[in-house]
């Protein structure tokens, strides 16, 4: 190859690195948002989903001792501490976070929830778990299910009564909002609960 081939190459090489690094920079000056927001009921520190939903609907099969099926409070309590179902929403951002911009989203991410069942009562709240990825690149915001069910009939005035398996489908309505610009999101979801009484 010639010498001024090689000088060619050479400062087309240049070229190319110099507008990589400038758009490396531009991208990194830009503010986080939003690229993706899925239902998500377990995600790693590193915002891998473990648990991913298939759409917007998830079905719940836990299997419920007797005596955890004599009231709404027995059944919350028994999916609270045993069976741990956790609808959460994962987001995942156009980039890695800065370590500062991870302790801003953190203080400022506000992660909500509201169900309604099929007679119309429902509850709100806020999610119980919040989890920055490790990397930065996304977040998990996540709430047990026996608690939010908990939470809408205890409103209703009936956590007291036998739990109904006809009241499901339920609405899940998930909305996120931050102090930053970019981060909101708000997703609806349907959420069955089909128990059956364990052996």
């Amino acid at each position: 190859m010639t010498r001024r081939r090689w000088q060619w190459l050479a400062g087309f090489a240049g070229i190319v690195l110099a507008a990589a690094t400038a758009f490396w920079l531009w991208l990194r000056l830009q503010p986080p948002h939003i690229v993706r927001a899925s239902f998500c009921d377990d995600a790693t520190a590193e915002g891998e989903c473990l648990k991913p939903w298939s759409g917007v609907d998830r079905v719940y099969r836990p299997e419920v001792p007797a005596r955890s099926l004599r009231s709404w409070r027995e059944l919350g309590y028994f999916m609270y501490f045993h069976s741990r179902e956790t609808p959460g929403l994962h987001l995942a951002f156009q980039r890695t976070l800065s370590a500062s911009e991870k302790e801003n989203l953190h203080r400022s991410l506000s992660c909500s929830w509201r169900l309604q069942l099929r007679n119309g009562a429902s509850g709100e709240g806020h999610f119980e778990g919040l989890r920055i990825d490790s990397d930065g690149g996304g977040a998990w915001c996540f709430d047990y299910l026996g608690a939010m069910l908990n939470a809408v009939q205890k409103k209703a005035g009936q956590l007291d009564r036998p739990p109904d398996a006809r009241l499901f489908p339920a609405e899940l309505h998930v909305a996120v909002h931050s102090d930053l610009p970019g981060i909101a999101a708000e997703m609806d979801g349907q959420v069955v609960v089909e128990w059956s009484e364990a052996r």
